[in-house]
């Protein structure tokens, strides 16, 4: 509801996307089932719904809509501003993650396919990546919600791989001495 509040139908794609994902992947992470019980629902209502009530009975009902309109729908459809290519998010995906993602993000990627939650998670990340990536207008803070989902697959990526025991026998961090030496 806060989020709705903030980006407008853009939150509630975002759980959208995280539901079908998660049923996708084989995962129940994250039901829909809980999403439409009364209460959730009129929790939603209760806090997502004053402000556009308010802006309606002093602007009428047509500004609203209009502004919804032409701030999501339009916006999506026919970008007036920051044009970018297809390919925009992927280096700042990449970028946003270092020194991760250098290390750790292209075995983890292909790890976390094998297990349903984070699979999910990649799922997540990819649907958002190949949503924002649509539109001709692009701004970077669109992908924040999806750098959560990828520390996540990071995280689960066993660390013991990168490890290595030096001459003197002291154990130490291969990713770390690489960036430090």
């Amino acid at each position: 509801a806060l989020g709705t509040m903030t980006k407008g139908p853009v939150a509630v794609l975002w759980v959208g996307l995280a539901c079908l994902a998660s049923w996708l992947a084989g995962a129940e992470w994250w039901s829909w089932r809980p999403l439409l019980r009364p209460a959730s629902l009129l929790s939603f209502v209760l806090i997502a719904l004053p402000w556009p009530i308010l802006y309606a009975t002093r602007q009428g009902l047509d500004a609203p809509l209009a502004a919804l309109w032409k701030q999501n729908g339009t916006r999506f459809l026919h970008s007036w501003d920051n044009p970018e290519a297809w390919w925009y998010f992927g280096p700042l995906l990449i970028g946003g993650l270092l020194p991760w993602s250098l290390a750790l993000l292209p075995s983890a990627l292909v790890s976390a396919w094998r297990e349903p939650r984070a699979r999910a998670w990649l799922l997540l990340t990819a649907g958002a990546l190949l949503f924002f990536s649509i539109p001709h207008g692009k701004r970077g803070v669109y992908l924040l919600p999806a750098f959560p989902w990828l520390a996540l697959i990071i995280e689960k990526k066993p660390l013991n791989m990168f490890i290595a025991v030096n001459k003197f026998g002291i154990t130490e961090g291969v990713i770390l001495k690489r960036f430090i030496h």
